[in-house]
């Protein structure tokens, strides 16, 4: 039986599995294992191919049948990652250059003015350890993910001191500070978190020269390119392990960084690569200078917004090492610009990015970059993938003393399949990347080498022997492409690729072992004696997977009963590595050895071998993510024994014990709100994509999954618990549905319907408050202008407060659209009810559910009504506003809580409490104890009216206690570091001493030697 969407030469591959899994076919919902949920595959199926034609689902009928019990924890159609990312942080805050720095320098200036009552307590990490994912109590712990923490972007080593560096995308910059490079990644300690954002991309170590001791240097911005990926604030560095952080001067605000590389025969030369360029530094990343790559003659340097604002998408650069068989001199530097969209147009016929390609300079100096001219035919394996076929692209460059430095390999993302292209046929078409053929089971073009560094280039393998190959070993190449959900389904998101520097063969010196990291960790099947150069990679099958997506009970996102996955490389145990490869990085033992370490939205996971040895699947072990607190909730909900309910980034759902406060995964795939009975914390609900809901009345040992009704929905879909009666929940989507009996799992009703917007677009529910009998929900329409600037944005009130008829739970009593006049028309992120007053409320705003690289104001938006101000307050039950921001900083609020009088709100910078609820005066609450991290949401604690808890988007979960808390002022001193404009405050002695007394507390506890000599 051969699936009708993977290659014919591993048919009988894929009959195999068919076979294993005919009593998988027409499974009833109880029969679903642990983990699984009952899925219809051809539903599945159209997430990611909606062109599904009558032939492709009658064959998905026969092979799969009606019913099948899916993963929970699989890649999403590209769709759906897109929704998540625009969810994670609704609005996108960039509306005027700058805005964000200045937001900055305003919170400073709070810290140094008398505080505000109430605002002077300590914000405490409430968690301890990491995330437990393999507790067979819960039904997750048959994936082979032993342990979870926060995704990993970027590494960085300091071999003089054997220490390693990770960044967390928004969860700050970590050190890994050990006597062996094999212990590396055992415990880790923050070292960031006295920037101004946490929000940061790419980081390097810069050895020392001269004078000058060793150096960090931090590019902020988060690279993944998504919706609504937090934007960054240029570049830092540091001469201290982030004791102190200093401003580079030269880097725009508001953009993603991709990477930091410095020149080893000058380690003074750094360059930074953002999608808003390439910058070079000639004093270690103190200041950098645009060297304006030519991607066309209209955008060569541009920064901003505007007709060139996808064009310089810079994703990776390198630089050539000295040395190596041929004694480089080195220091030649190449650079990838790769928007993701490639030749994709706006509407008035403009080319997103005209320049997408390989570019080069021996120097690197500005303006003497040239564009490569290296595209093959796109038939065979000479040269690059052709110009229209280029999205995002990641480079790696033999460094080994052993190799020729002038290999250096390429992982393209391809642009056309990205748009909706035809999947494996790599000849150029019209350039725009729209076909109409449907969305496709992979976004991956291939790997590539170059033996000239980049002078010319062979193709290694292309997107049907990753993509649609079940020989490879890969957890998705059969059921996930058959479902167009393949390996490389999310090459836009994450990739890497890295040649093992200690292996080379004997003539020529080109690595003999690579890694590349799509959702799984790849390797080549021959890793001694044959370069991976070109010539002898020509056959179907030359790569395979050694970190497959699962492990465990789970087999090609299947639970099928047998003993062994048939598909896997080899015989896998019990754990593998988390899936989505942000970064990998190969650091030789000195002894013949190497550990290879892979950063995903996991955390870290490292596997060493000795000389001779190889990478497998079963020797990934438990992860090394201890001392991370770096878990991205998108919200929470809190019990009065203590308990804490939180819904993960692409960790699943769970929750913190009261007593104990370990923290367990109860719910894979993502999760994202959570509501919970303030009394009876076995009560709860938890969300899924998608707008799944599914309660527990166990505590999280079981869940059964809820049909709200609710149509639309978006992708981290809302909803709420009553404050003041559990059983009644409401969410929604272009409609409004609500249960009036929660622990069941039907009995919902449709109350509400929200309709469209003036210019036809569909209106989706952002956020719910429901308390009492009244119920006030924001919603947008459309919500996300990129691709939609027709329609543009719209945003508004729903309410059964102050209609024609008095509220009724379960009716459609009351319910109307509120005039909102005096609201600006940006995304609504939180409503809060003052339970005095029902026709009372307070809003919060951001800016778009879309992207901070497209924000308001930016290319073709339209919108009047951006206005300005973040929270609002209405006293007539939402027909008018007005804005009570007063001297708060101008942020994006993505969360308001009525506490005793005063209004508690969470930025993307911390979060701030006003002295009052007309807004009379603002300051931040907790002082510097709370890194400039982005809060989620904030939650009163119902078992102690002095205690409210924080979700943070990076930093997992966080208490505050008013019972601590004075009015004594708490004056910021100047920093002691040098640098660029932001040193007055770049040291906030409070966020310093939290900081260092955390670090302090969690080094003690797992080894009182660790920290020695930071």
């Amino acid at each position: 039986m051969k699936p009708i969407f993977v290659a014919t030469p591993v048919a009988a591959i894929a009959a195999a599995m068919a076979v294993s899994m005919l009593g998988w076919r027409d499974t009833p919902d109880a029969d679903c294992a642990p983990g699984f949920s009952p899925v219809d595959p051809v539903a599945y199926a159209r997430e990611f191919r909606p062109d599904l034609n009558k032939g492709q689902i009658d064959e998905l009928r026969r092979q799969y049948g009606d019913t099948a019990c899916l993963n929970q924890k699989h890649p999403e159609p590209f769709t759906e990652v897109q929704q998540a990312m625009q969810a994670r942080s609704p609005g996108v805050g960039l509306v005027e250059p700058g805005s964000v720095r200045a937001a900055l320098e305003a919170k400073n200036a709070m810290l140094e003015r008398k505080a505000i009552a109430g605002a002077d307590g300590l914000w405490e990490e409430y968690g301890t350890g990491v995330l437990i994912t393999s507790d067979p109590r819960y039904g997750t712990s048959g994936q082979g993910i032993p342990s979870s923490m926060g995704r990993v972007d970027s590494f960085a080593y300091d071999p003089e001191n054997i220490r390693l560096f990770a960044l967390i995308g928004t969860g700050g910059l970590w050190m890994s500070d050990t006597d062996s490079v094999e212990t590396l990644g055992d415990f880790w300690v923050p070292i960031g978190d006295t920037m101004p954002t946490l929000v940061n991309g790419a980081v390097e170590w810069v050895a020392p020269k001269g004078d000058r001791p060793g150096r960090l240097v931090v590019v902020s911005g988060e690279h993944v390119m998504g919706g609504s990926t937090y934007m960054g604030l240029g570049a830092f560095w540091s001469d201290d392990l982030g004791v102190t952080w200093n401003q580079s001067t030269g880097v725009p605000d508001g953009a993603m960084g991709f990477e930091v590389a410095v020149d080893p025969t000058n380690t003074d030369e750094v360059y930074v690569a953002t999608s808003m360029g390439l910058y070079k530094s000639l004093d270690a990343g103190s200041s950098f200078t645009n060297v304006n790559l030519p991607v066309s003659a209209e955008c060569a340097g541009a920064v901003g917004y505007g007709a060139c604002q996808f064009a310089n998408f810079v994703t990776d650069v390198v630089v050539k090492e000295p040395g190596g068989i041929t004694d480089e001199a080195g220091g030649e530097v190449l650079a990838a610009v790769g928007y993701r969209a490639g030749k994709a147009v706006f509407p008035d016929g403009t080319i997103h990015s005209p320049g997408n390609g390989l570019y080069r300079s021996d120097s690197g100096d500005p303006d003497t970059f040239v564009r490569l001219d290296v595209s093959g035919d796109g038939l065979t394996n000479i040269g690059f993938t052709t110009e229209e076929r280029i999205g995002r692209t990641e480079l790696g460059i033999a460094t080994g003393p052993e190799q020729d430095h002038n290999v250096v390999y390429a992982i393209v993302g391809d642009a056309v399949l990205f748009n909706g292209g035809v999947q494996g046929i790599d000849v150029p078409d019209d350039g725009t990347g729209n076909t109409g053929v449907g969305l496709n089971s992979t976004s991956i073009n291939g790997v590539y080498v170059s033996t000239d560094f980049g002078d010319s280039w062979m193709r290694l393998a292309d997107d049907i022997e990753i993509a649609a190959n079940p020989a490879s070993g890969s957890g998705l190449s059969v059921v996930g492409a058959a479902l167009f959900n393949g390996p490389g389904v999310q090459a836009w998101y994450n990739l890497w690729v890295a040649p093992d520097p200690t292996r080379a063969d004997l003539l020529g010196g080109v690595p003999t072992r690579l890694t590349f990291g799509l959702e799984e960790v790849w390797q080549s099947r021959t890793t001694t004696g044959v370069g991976q150069d070109g010539l002898a990679q020509v056959g179907p099958n030359d790569y395979n997977v050694v970190g497959v997506y699962y492990a465990g009970e789970s087999c090609q996102l299947l639970t099928t009963g047998v003993p062994a996955c048939p598909t896997n490389s080899e015989l896998i145990t019990d754990t593998t590595t988390h899936p989505d490869q942000h970064d990998g990085m190969w650091i030789p033992t000195g002894d013949g050895g190497v550990c290879l370490f892979a950063g995903n939205d996991g955390g870290v996971f490292r596997q060493c071998v000795g000389a001779g040895e190889e990478i497998n699947n079963n020797g990934w072990a438990q992860g090394h993510n201890e001392g991370f607190y770096t878990l991205l909730p998108y919200g929470l909900a809190v019990a009065k024994d203590g308990r804490v309910y939180f819904g993960l980034q692409d960790n699943g759902s769970g929750h913190i014990e009261g007593d104990t406060r370990e923290m367990y995964q109860s719910l894979g795939g993502d999760g994202f709100f959570a509501a919970v009975d303030p009394d009876d914390s076995n009560y709860a609900y938890l969300t899924t994509q998608n707008g799944g809901l599914n309660v527990t009345l166990d505590g999280g040992l079981s869940l059964s999954s809820v049909s709200s009704g609710a149509a639309d929905v978006m992708f981290a879909n809302y909803f709420t618990m009553n404050e003041t009666n559990a059983e009644h929940v409401m969410t929604g989507g272009s409609n409004i549905v609500e249960t009036l009996q929660g622990r069941t799992t039907n009995n919902w009703t449709e109350v509400f319907t929200l309709g469209t917007s003036d210019t036809g677009g569909l209106r989706q529910m952002s956020t719910i408050h429901l308390r009492d009998e009244a119920a006030y929900v924001g919603f947008c329409g459309v919500c996300d202008i990129l691709n939609r600037w027709d329609l543009g944005f719209e945003n508004g009130i729903a309410t059964n407060v102050g209609g024609d008829l008095p509220p009724n739970p379960g009716s459609s009593d009351g319910w109307h659209i509120a005039t909102a006049a005096g609201l600006p028309n940006r995304y609504i992120t939180a409503i809060e009810q003052d339970p005095e007053d029902v026709n009372t409320i307070y809003v919060t705003l951001g800016g778009y559910s879309g992207r901070d690289w497209v924000p308001p104001g930016s290319y073709l938006d339209t919108n009047d009504g951006l206005g300005t101000g973040n929270v609002f307050k209405s006293t007539d039950a939402g027909e008018s506003f007005i804005d009570i921001s007063g001297n708060l900083p101008d942020l994006q609020v993505n969360t308001v809580l009525l506490h005793d009088g005063q209004l508690l709100i969470g930025t993307d910078l911390g979060a701030f409490i006003s002295s009052d609820t007309d807004g009379s005066e603002w300051g931040v609450l907790g002082g510097g104890s709370l890194p400039n991290v982005v809060v989620t949401q904030i939650v009163q604690d119902p078992g102690d009216p002095l205690r409210v808890f924080a979700s943070t988007f990076g930093r997992h979960i966080w208490s505050y206690s008013f019972e601590e808390a004075g009015v004594t002022p708490t004056p910021t001193p100047a920093a002691t570091g040098k640098g660029g404009m932001l040193g007055v405050w770049l040291l906030g002695p409070l966020g310093l001493l939290a900081a260092l007394r955390r670090r302090a507390r969690l080094a003690a506890r797992e080894n009182p030697g660790l920290v020695a000599g930071m």
